[in-house]
Formats: structure tokens, C-alpha cells, sequence
């Protein structure tokens, strides 16, 4: 599954403003990509700190990457995930901006 992570830089949301001022502000931020999915908050790897996602449909992939790329928010860093395959063979997800 391909995702998309908007983490705030300045402090961990807590639930309520994740699925509300966090939703829109990347409703806002990803406004070219109506079609995203939100899928609610996940824990940042690395980072323990919540953060909003949304599923990138395949078929909007490799222009949401290039669209990304564009994006400068000094509040927020943009992660994209795709699907991967650890050593072992399980899933995990791999990082690709």
C-alpha cells in the first residue's frame, strides 16, 4: 500500500487535532489529489510521534511522488511509503521520499 505521511515538525497532535486541523491541512497541501484516502494516524518510525495519512491510489502514484518533490512547508515534513520486502520475506514499509 502506498501512503503518504504529513508529520508536524513542532509537536505531536493529539488525536482530535489529528483528524481535524492535521486533516486539513493536508487536504489543503495535497488539494491536486482528491482521490487520496484518509486512513487516520499512524506512530512515525523513529520519531513516536502521531501523524495523519492518507492512501495514494495506484494509478496516482508516480505523479503524487513528483508532486511531492515541489512541496516546501517549513511547519511539516511530507513521507511517502510503498510496499517493500524485508530480507526474512515478511511486508514491511520502505520510505521513498
Amino acid at each position: 500500500m502506498n501512503r503518504v505521511v504529513l508529520i508536524n515538525k513542532t509537536k505531536s497532535p493529539t488525536r482530535e487535532e489529528l483528524v481535524t486541523s492535521e486533516r486539513r491541512t493536508g487536504e489543503i497541501l495535497f488539494a491536486q489529489f482528491p482521490e487520496l484516502n484518509f486512513a487516520g494516524y499512524v506512530i512515525v518510525e523513529g520519531r513516536f510521534k502521531k501523524a495523519s495519512n492518507w492512501i495514494i491510489p495506484n494509478d496516482k502514484v508516480e505523479a503524487f511522488h513528483e508532486f511531492v518533490r515541489t512541496i516546501e512547508c517549513k511547519d511539516y515534513e511530507i513521507a511517502v511509503y510503498a510496499d517493500g520486502k524485508t530480507p526474512t520475506g515478511g511486508q514491511c514499509e520502505v520510505r521513498v521520499i
